[in-house]
């Protein structure tokens, strides 16, 4: 039996924890919250992760955009950070 030599195409992502980011909101006229966080996946993409759920409800819900750059995802980020605060969200502390 040969043992092939293992090649590597493509070099490990680089992983910028310093610069990922989390957003929690709630609205205080009927306890819903919301959270975005603008993380890296395991390849090192960009990906801006959105919850939302009721306090006295069992909806939930998820979504997930992948980005280029963090500048891309950064801008994504603020367009929802406008529309939370639109819909009466106020930050979490």
């Amino acid at each position: 039996m040969t043992l092939m030599p293992v090649q590597q195409s493509e070099a490990p992502p680089h992983y910028a924890v310093d610069r990922w980011l989390r957003r929690s909101w709630y609205r205080p006229t009927d306890g819903r919250r919301y959270q975005a966080e603008l993380c890296q996946n395991l390849f090192g993409e960009w990906v801006l992760v959105r919850e939302w759920w009721g306090v006295l409800s069992k909806k939930r819900g998820r979504m997930e955009a992948a980005f280029k750059t963090f500048e891309e995802g950064e801008a994504s980020l603020a367009t929802v950070t406008k529309c939370r605060q639109q819909h009466g969200y106020v930050m979490a502390e």
